[in-house]
């Protein structure tokens, strides 16, 4: 199967963009398609709010976090609010 900057690269080719090999492939990864590389779009062609903010969330942003948050104590289902319920004495 093909990388998602290349498969967003042809649908943009397709609109009218050109690429050549070596060019930078700047896309977003949005809610239309099923695999992550049929939800690849050029930025060029993304509306606001199409982007898949599940996706960054899950896959960018809470493996860093997760690697900070999991040396101090804490663990995903902490962080995900799935964590040991505090007891009323807790607060």
């Amino acid at each position: 199967s093909e990388g998602p900057h290349i498969v967003a690269a042809k649908k943009a080719m397709k609109r009218g963009l050109e690429f050549r090999q070596g060019d930078i492939v700047t896309y977003v990864i949005t809610r239309k398609g099923k695999s992550i590389s049929d939800k690849a779009r050029i930025i060029d062609f993304v509306e606001e709010g199409d982007y898949d903010p599940d996706y960054y969330i899950n896959n960018q942003v809470l493996p860093s976090v997760l690697r900070i948050l999991e040396a101090l104590g804490y663990s995903e289902d902490e962080l995900r609010g799935l964590g040991k319920q505090m007891k009323l004495g807790g607060f």
